[in-house]
C-alpha cells in the first residue's frame, strides 16, 4: 500500500499513527487502546483507498472496451449500409440488363426465363 497515493489528510493520519506507535515502542506513556483503534481505522482506510484505486482502473478498462465496441458497431453499421445499397442496386441493374438482353435472346430462340432460372441456380 506504500505506492498508493493518499490525500494529505489520510497521509497525516497515517503519519500520526506511525508516530504514536513509535512512541509506544520507545516506552512513552501512550494510550494503547486508542493506538489500537487508530491503527485499525488507518489500516481500513488504506485498504479502501487501494480498493478505490483498483476500481478506478477497472472502470477505465471497461470504458476503453466500450469505446472499442462502439467503433466496431459503427463499422458494422457502415458495412451493412454498403451491403444493403449493393443488394438493392443489383436487383435494379439486373432488371435493366434483362430488359436489354431478353429481346436479343428471343432472336436466337432462347427464352429469358430459362436464362433467369440458370442464373438463379448459379447464384444459389
Amino acid at each position: 500500500m506504500s505506492n498508493t497515493e493518499l490525500s494529505p489528510e489520510t497521509a497525516e493520519m497515517r503519519d500520526n499513527c506511525r508516530e504514536n506507535a513509535q512512541r509506544a515502542i520507545d516506552g512513552a506513556d501512550v494510550d494503547l487502546e486508542a493506538l489500537d483503534i487508530e491503527f485499525r481505522f488507518t489500516m481500513k482506510l488504506l485498504k479502501k483507498v487501494a480498493e478505490n484505486k483498483r476500481l478506478q482502473e477497472r472502470v477505465q478498462e471497461v470504458e476503453a472496451t466500450l469505446r472499442d465496441l462502439t467503433f466496431y458497431f459503427d463499422v458494422g453499421d457502415w458495412a451493412a449500409a454498403v451491403l444493403n445499397y449493393v443488394n438493392a442496386s443489383e436487383n435494379m441493374i439486373l432488371a435493366k440488363e434483362w430488359a436489354c438482353i431478353e429481346p436479343l435472346l428471343q432472336g436466337y430462340g432462347i427464352t429469358g426465363e430459362a436464362l433467369r432460372k440458370q442464373y438463379k441456380d448459379l447464384k444459389a
